[in-house]
């Protein structure tokens, strides 16, 4: 049985990127411009987003899109985790994907359940996962992106919510 978990593997050489910044995207932009430029960044320097679950060993996401979605709804399951109670959904909507990841807590574990709206099938619907687990799987996904832009572009790195996830 596959147990959902995440993580970004980093390659085993990061370099800076020799691209030029994006001109349409400004340092102190929004959240989500700000993840989907920084899983752009990673794609390229080589960096792999792996995750699975609910029967599926590897979704085969790429980090350049199908990862930015992920990253875009991190932010509630953040908060759920602060505040140890509630729920939190990530809408992976990207095209092939298609499937949204529904989070409650529930005392010292999280009740995780995969809705799809393609011909992919979650087997089991449902999984648990202590909240200690799924708060470390965060907290790696954070510092990692965060570090791997602090190499690969470390002018857009200095800035919220990267500086933050370094702490």
């Amino acid at each position: 049985m596959t147990i959902f978990g995440f993580a970004l593997v980093t390659p085993e050489l990061v370099r800076p990127s020799e691209e030029e910044p994006d001109p349409e995207v400004e340092i102190g932009e929004e959240y989500w411009t700000v993840v989907l430029h920084g899983s752009g960044l990673l794609d390229v320097a080589g960096f792999a987003f792996r995750i699975g679950g609910f029967g599926h060993a590897d979704w085969k996401f790429d980090v350049g899109y199908d990862m930015s979605t992920f990253m875009e709804e991190l932010p509630g399951l953040i908060e759920l985790l602060e505040r140890g109670e509630g729920r939190a959904e990530i809408d992976l909507y990207s095209q092939g994907v298609e499937r949204t990841l529904l989070f409650e807590a529930d005392g010292p574990v999280v009740r995780i359940e995969a809705l799809s709206r393609t011909d992919w099938r979650p087997d089991p619907a449902v999984e648990i996962l202590p909240m200690a687990e799924l708060d470390r799987m965060v907290g790696e996904l954070t510092r990692a992106f965060a570090q791997g832009l602090a190499v690969v572009d470390p002018e857009f790195a200095a800035q919220e919510p990267f500086t933050t996830w370094l702490r």
